[in-house]
C-alpha cells in the first residue's frame, strides 16, 4: 500500500471514531423519580425541596401525611433570573394522600411543602418526564377542586387559609364540620382582589357564627372573579374541633342542587323545610313586620320570589333580614326603600332560583332568623313571598 493510501486510511479510521465519540442525544424520553420526604415532621414553615433535573416538562408530587391540621404541597419553577413560579395547582387534602401535577420546562424546578402542627409528619416523592400528556383526572382532580383548609383544628385555634383558586372564581361550597364542644366561633370566606387592587379590598362571601352542631353544614358561595380566596375561623371555645373544607364547581355551569330555591329536596344540605310560600296579607303600613319567622333553630333563610302591592295611597316597601322580634336587632337591609304606586304590583324572582339569602350573616341556632318588611305610606301592603330555609 502506497504512502497516499496509508494517509487516506488514517483520515477515514479518525473520522469514524470521531464521529463514535460524538453524543447524538436520547433517542427515548427521560424520566426521573425522587425520594423528598419519609415521615418527616411538620413545622408550620415552608419546607423546599430542590428536583433533579434532566429536562422533564411534566411533573408530579406525591404526598402522604400523617395527623396534619393544616397542609399546603406545590410545585414550583425557577427561571434563569431566579424569579419563582408556581406550575401546579396547590394540595390541600384531609385524605390520607394527594397528587398534584405541573407541566413546563425550568432550569430549576422545586417543591415547596408547608404543614402544622409540629406533631404531624408526612411522606413526598416527585416524578418528572418528558412530553408526557397531563389529565385532571383521579387524585389530581381531587387535588384541584377539593381544599381542606383545616382538619380537626382545636375549637380554641383559629386558622386562616389563603390559597389560588382552581378557576378563577369563588363558584364552591364551604363544608363545616364540627365534633365535640364549639361554642362562639365564626367561619369566614373573603375573595381577594390581585394586581393593583391587592390589600384595598375584598368580597365577603361568607360570614357564619358556628355553635353547637350546624344540622346543614354545607354552605354555596356566590359566583365572583377571585383569583386569591381565604377560608378563615376565628377561634372561640369548647374542646371540639372544627374541619372546614371548600369544593369547587368545576367549569361549565353549576349543578341545580347548587341552588336551593332550585333543588329543595332533603339530599340538597339536609334540608328540612321545603319550598314554602306565605302571604303578605294587609300588612300594616307604616310599620315593621316579620313575614318569614325561620322555623325552629333554622339560620338560613332563601328567598325565591316575591310580589306584593299597596291598596291605595303610594309608598314604599324594604325588605331586610333580622333577628329579635320584627327584625329588632341584627338588622342587615336587602333592598333599599322601594317606591311603589298605588295597586301596581311589584315582583322579584321567579322562584325558581334565590334572589336573597342570609345564610351569609351571622346568626346562630335559636336566634329566631326572620325576613321582615318595613312599609310607609298610608295603605296596607298584600302580596307573598317564596322562599326555602334549612336548620
Amino acid at each position: 500500500m502506497g504512502l497516499k493510501s496509508l494517509r487516506t486510511l488514517a483520515i477515514v479510521l479518525a473520522l469514524t471514531t470521531g464521529a463514535a465519540a460524538q453524543f447524538q442525544g436520547y433517542f427515548s424520553p427521560q424520566t426521573t423519580q425522587q425520594t423528598l420526604a419519609t415521615a418527616t415532621a411538620c413545622t408550620g414553615a415552608a419546607q423546599t425541596y430542590a428536583i433533579s433535573n434532566l429536562g422533564q416538562t411534566q411533573h408530579w408530587l406525591t404526598v402522604a401525611f400523617n395527623n396534619s391540621q393544616t397542609f399546603h404541597g406545590e410545585i414550583d419553577g425557577i427561571d434563569r433570573q431566579g424569579n419563582i413560579f408556581r406550575i401546579s395547582d396547590v394540595l390541600e387534602t384531609a385524605s390520607a394522600k394527594g397528587v398534584v401535577v405541573a407541566s413546563g420546562y425550568y432550569p430549576q424546578v422545586q417543591v415547596v411543602i408547608t404543614c402544622a402542627p409540629v406533631t404531624a409528619t408526612y411522606t413526598a416523592s416527585y416524578s418528572g418526564a418528558w412530553g408526557t400528556p397531563l389529565n385532571d383526572v383521579g387524585q389530581a382532580l381531587f387535588a384541584q377542586i377539593d381544599k381542606t383548609n383545616a382538619s380537626a383544628s382545636p375549637a380554641t385555634q383559629s386558622v386562616s387559609d389563603t390559597f389560588q383558586t382552581p378557576f378563577g372564581n369563588s363558584s364552591a361550597s364551604v363544608y363545616i364540620g364540627l365534633v365535640g364542644t364549639v361554642t362562639g366561633g365564626t367561619v369566614t370566606a373573603t375573595c381577594n382582589p390581585s394586581g393593583a387592587l391587592a390589600g384595598i379590598t375584598t368580597v365577603q362571601l361568607l360570614n357564619v357564627a358556628v355553635t353547637g352542631t350546624l344540622a346543614t353544614p354545607y354552605f354555596p358561595l356566590p359566583d365572583y372573579p377571585c383569583p386569591s380566596m381565604t377560608v378563615a375561623y376565628v377561634a372561640g371555645s369548647g374542646s371540639g374541633n372544627v374541619t372546614l373544607e371548600t369544593i369547587f364547581n368545576q367549569p361549565g355551569g353549576q349543578p341545580p342542587s347548587q341552588d336551593p330555591c332550585t333543588n329543595n329536596s332533603a339530599s340538597f344540605g339536609g334540608l328540612v323545610h321545603g319550598k314554602t310560600t306565605v302571604a303578605l296579607s294587609n300588612v300594616t303600613s307604616p310599620g315593621t313586620t316579620a313575614v318569614i319567622n325561620a322555623p325552629g333553630s333554622a339560620v338560613a333563610i332563601y328567598v325565591c320570589g316575591v310580589m306584593f302591592s299597596q291598596a291605595s295611597t303610594a309608598g314604599t316597601v324594604q325588605f331586610e333580614f333580622g333577628t329579635g322580634t320584627a327584625c329588632a336587632t341584627d338588622t342587615t337591609p336587602v333592598t333599599g326603600p322601594i317606591p311603589l304606586t298605588a295597586a301596581s304590583p311589584v315582583s322579584f324572582g321567579n322562584g325558581g332560583a334565590t334572589i336573597w339569602q342570609n345564610s351569609n350573616l351571622v346568626f346562630g341556632p335559636g336566634n329566631g332568623t326572620q325576613l321582615c318588611l318595613v312599609a310607609t305610606g298610608a295603605g296596607a301592603v298584600s302580596g307573598f313571598v317564596t322562599y326555602v330555609s334549612s336548620p
